[in-house]
């Protein structure tokens, strides 16, 4: 029996499903007792890995050691790679990153002031390092090399509500959390403990298109593409628009595949099932939305869709 260890996300990301653990978790299994052919499991769009990171233990359970993680996003397949070749080279850097933001900054006056403004004041020359590692980070995003990861780590911790984000030119956007906290123990430990558990797998990092993708009969596919758009300003967070045409694309490429698909509940999605011929299961599960941008809509319970290949 594998030993179970919990780890997390490296970074908050919109739209990831750490939330659906329990009954995505319970459809691997399922999926993978009536499918005794499959031996690769794939996700076209891991994003912050909120999906592998709760299920990995039922592939492991399952013998399932060949994984594909796929996302359109090059820097998170770079920082993955790097997390699970080259982990103490990463933190030693990351630390060392940490340690100029932190001369930065005043922790004394920092903590003991009760006031916002204050502490924008304090916090002022803090703001500019992060700026100013955004702007090299930005400049250089085509550069997929370890320097590049450790930045985007460094961003994603010190970034508001650690939310990725891009503007319309494909810029990381994300502003600064105005905090003086740093990295400590518990999150080194999680990086190390994401190290260990790529290294149980035999992983396929790759940063293609869902259409470039080989969809085989032996693998089990989850499906987490961007939710489809119908607020533009909830879930624009990156450049790549994916609508409706893109999700009518990506279930006529799966349809004969053993597949796991979760979007937002919308008639459109379902129709194109049945205009594709494909026998599906489907649930209807209520959440809210925790990360919105808009406090009414974060209060608001949204309905998502949980298909899988019948």
């Amino acid at each position: 029996m594998n030993q179970l260890i919990k780890v997390n996300p490296p970074f908050k990301y919109i739209g990831g499903k750490s939330w659906l653990q329990k009954e995505l978790s319970i459809l691997v299994k399922k999926q993978l007792q009536k499918k005794t052919n499959i031996d690769t499991y794939c996700e076209p769009f891991c994003g912050g890995l909120g999906a592998f990171l709760n299920i990995y233990h039922v592939l492991l359970e399952n013998n399932i050691k060949h994984i594909i993680l796929n996302d359109i996003n090059s820097n998170m397949i770079n920082l993955y790679k790097y997390i699970a070749n080259d982990i103490d080279t990463v933190i030693e850097n990351m630390q060392t990153l940490e340690l100029l933001f932190e001369n930065t900054i005043d922790i004394e006056k920092v903590k003991k002031t009760k006031s916002k403004d204050e502490l924008k004041l304090l916090l002022k020359k803090a703001n500019e390092f992060f700026l100013e590692q955004r702007k090299i980070f930005n400049k250089n995003k085509r550069q997929l090399n370890q320097d590049q990861a450790v930045k985007f780590l460094f961003l994603q911790k010190h970034s508001f509500n650690g939310i990725y984000r891009e503007n319309g030119k494909g810029e990381y956007n994300s502003p600064f959390n105005w905090s003086e906290k740093i990295i400590n123990e518990d999150y080194i430990k999680n990086l190390y403990n994401l190290n260990h558990l790529f290294n149980k797998f035999k992983i396929n990092f790759t940063n293609i298109s869902f259409e470039d993708i080989e969809y085989s009969r032996n693998m089990l596919v989850y499906l987490d593409p961007p939710y489809i758009n119908l607020d533009i300003q909830e879930n624009s967070y990156n450049k790549n628009r994916f609508g409706l045409i893109e999700q009518k694309k990506l279930i006529q490429l799966i349809k004969n595949s053993t597949f796991i698909y979760s979007n937002h509940n919308h008639q459109d999605i379902l129709n194109e099932f049945n205009v594709q011929k494909i026998t599906i299961n489907t649930e209807i599960i209520s959440r809210s939305n925790l990360i919105s941008a808009k406090a009414d809509s974060r209060k608001n319970k949204k309905e998502e869709l949980l298909i899988h290949s019948f």
